[in-house]
């Protein structure tokens, strides 16, 4: 059975959910999985991406979560929320 970690969702659009690697060393900084056309509060249960670790994530999705896109730079050290008017 694989280790199981909660994550905050920070960002969500209809087709992303945006989340922060859980590896310090992973190349990429920001992780997609696809939302479903669903941008309500829950909890998603998906496996990382990330291929220094294979998680089991919980990904929270709360009023703290940003209902946007993210455009990521190549430096990945910084993030770009981008408006989508995603509510329409």
């Amino acid at each position: 059975m694989r280790e199981r970690k909660l994550i905050q969702c920070i960002a969500i659009d209809k087709t992303y959910i945006y989340t922060l690697c859980t590896n310090f060393f992973c190349p990429h900084a920001i992780h997609k999985y696809g939302s479903g056309n669903d941008l309500k509060d829950r909890f998603e249960n998906r496996v990382s991406h990330c291929d220094k670790d294979r998680l089991e994530l919980i990904i929270r999705i709360d009023e703290t979560t940003v209902r946007s896109s993210i455009k990521t730079f190549k430096n990945k050290k910084k993030i770009q929320f981008i408006d989508k008017n995603i509510w329409e």
